[in-house]
């Protein structure tokens, strides 16, 4: 069988070779501050980590490459990491750029939307979960020792996030109509045109969609 499309595989290695190359140059570089460097290097680490978690989600044991990959003289073809190598080396990555990033972006901040501490440890809390599942455990699904570090790392996610305010949305029938509500614990901003939300705009008027008018295009409704 051939799979002929992206629905059943995540092996998206040239966004990775990006995300090494930036952890690569700025980690050298001598003309950014700190404070940029520590911005940059937190947020391409948790980056990182979330697409090997994409990939290990689907595949089990990747390769994890942590630098770019030089065409002439580095070997290519490399071995597949196990899948606790590659959940032990994404912890590594989510434990260093909560090193670098703030505890929290305010959600009037100019930088709301970036990662931040609290969306990096309930990111962490997420992958000890799946660390400790079946999926990855099915000769000892309940009783591995894997389900205590997740506990410790999901309560101290819960407890950090309850204190700075996050919690249930107290109306669930405005959960989506209420932008930056209580429960967000990571926005993805939409700013026309060069992010939208395409499936919106597409089934709902102009006038509703964020105030912007969408191109008549032929065929799209």
């Amino acid at each position: 069988m051939t799979v002929n499309n992206t629905v059943y595989k995540a092996w998206d290695y040239t966004t990775m070779r990006k995300i090494n190359t930036a952890i690569q140059k700025v980690s050298g570089s001598t003309g950014l501050n700190d404070a940029t460097k520590k911005s940059i290097l937190g947020q391409a680490l948790f980056m990182r980590a979330y697409m090997y978690f994409n990939m290990v989600k689907h595949h089990g044991g990747v390769p994890y490459i942590t630098k770019p990959q030089d065409l002439e003289n580095d070997e290519l073809k490399v071995p597949r990491n196990s899948t606790k190598e590659c959940f032990d080396l994404m912890i590594k990555d989510l434990d260093e750029a909560l090193t670098y990033l703030p505890m929290t972006i305010a959600k009037g901040a100019a930088d709301y939307g970036r990662i931040d501490g609290n969306f990096a440890l309930a990111f962490k809390a997420k992958v000890l979960l799946y660390k400790a599942s079946p999926q990855f455990n099915p000769s000892n699904p309940y009783g591995n020792a894997y389900w205590a570090e997740a506990n410790a790392v999901n309560k101290k996610a819960y407890e950090q996030l309850k204190a700075q305010g996050y919690n249930l949305t107290t109306d669930y029938y405005n959960i989506a109509l209420v932008e930056k509500g209580p429960e967000v614990v990571f926005a993805v901003i939409n700013s026309y045109p060069n992010k939208v939300a395409n499936w919106d705009n597409g089934v709902r008027p102009g006038s509703e969609s964020r105030g912007l008018r969408v191109p008549y295009q032929p065929g799209i409704l």
